[in-house]
């Protein structure tokens, strides 16, 4: 799981490459708009993953408290 996330970084940076080097191209909004629409949605599908690995690595490591 944590290869995959790692991965998935690349995929995020390249998302953020296309946004910057299309506002460096002054694209069209609609354009601008549907790109960081994506990348917010990557980062939060991303993001959502990494919290669910923090949380039960601790849960797995330090047990539930009983």
């Amino acid at each position: 799981a944590l290869q995959d996330l790692k991965a998935e970084h690349a995929t995020l940076l390249g998302l953020i490459h296309g946004l910057i080097t299309a506002v460096q191209k002054r694209r069209a909004g609609a354009d601008l708009r549907s790109l960081g629409q994506q990348l917010q949605q990557q980062l939060a599908a991303h993001e959502a993953k990494e919290t669910t690995i923090f949380v039960d690595s601790i849960w797995t490591d330090c047990g539930t408290g009983d």
